[in-house]
């Protein structure tokens, strides 16, 4: 894979250290004059604020979410696997925890290269399909999933289903070089969920990622490309 480079293992102990971590990287592909797009965006934003660039603009399937969201400049409805924005039109499109709810990830891959311009970049984080998390949401029964959320979380229901389709370091890099994009890197994160219930969980879990052979089972990824 002449495109791929795997930057580091990163372990984060809990969400404030991950937001701090994401947000660091992200900045390093910003400036005052770019025009960003947020895929994905949910009810807000905790990595980049709208006063740090030119053009923030938020896009999601849940138009609820779209109208709660201060964070972003103007909000568009829509589903990232049919997104129909111009060509050469950002210069950074970022998604947080969004591409395992998508059936056709390809797709949105395809959306995102043609709507950036040359040398954009494209900053997405996802759970590792290859980590112990992974593997159980592929396998258990969604109203399994549903129960055992809501005892962990107090969530009765998820917000869709998780596909993981996009979701391993070999599937990102081969969907990315065929979409355009090099500088593929990607950063392995060991990191806490925020939920107490689940931290205390997944810690000893946790625990044993930092060690050097089982890194890549590590429940989270960072993928940043930029497009040729």
């Amino acid at each position: 894979m002449k495109n791929y480079r795997e930057i580091d293992h990163v372990s984060l102990p809990g969400y404030r250290e991950t937001i701090k971590y994401l947000k660091d990287r992200l900045l390093c592909f910003i400036s005052k004059s770019s025009v960003v797009l947020d895929a994905g965006c949910g009810s807000h934003n905790q990595l980049l604020s709208k006063n740090k660039v030119r053009l923030l603009i938020g896009y999601d399937v849940d138009e609820n979410s779209i109208r709660k969201n201060l964070c972003t400049c103007m909000g568009v409805i829509g589903d990232l696997e049919a997104m129909g924005f111009c060509e050469n039109v950002f210069d950074l499109i970022m998604s947080f925890d969004v591409v395992e709810h998508l059936e056709n990830p390809q797709a949105f891959i395809k959306n995102a290269a043609r709507s950036l311009k040359k040398g954009g970049v494209i900053f997405f984080v996802t759970p590792n399909r290859n980590s112990i998390c992974g593997f159980a949401a592929r396998l258990m029964p969604y109203q399994a999933k549903v129960y055992f959320t809501k005892i962990l979380t107090g969530i009765a229901t998820l917000n869709q289903v998780h596909w993981y389709r996009l979701n391993s370091p070999s599937l990102m890099v081969k969907t990315l070089e065929s979409n355009g994009f090099h500088h593929i890197r990607l950063t392995i994160l060991n990191r806490l969920p925020s939920n107490p219930k689940m931290k205390r969980l997944l810690f000893p879990y946790y625990q044993i990622c930092k060690l050097k052979y089982f890194m890549r089972f590590s429940t989270g990824l960072l993928c940043v490309a930029r497009k040729v």
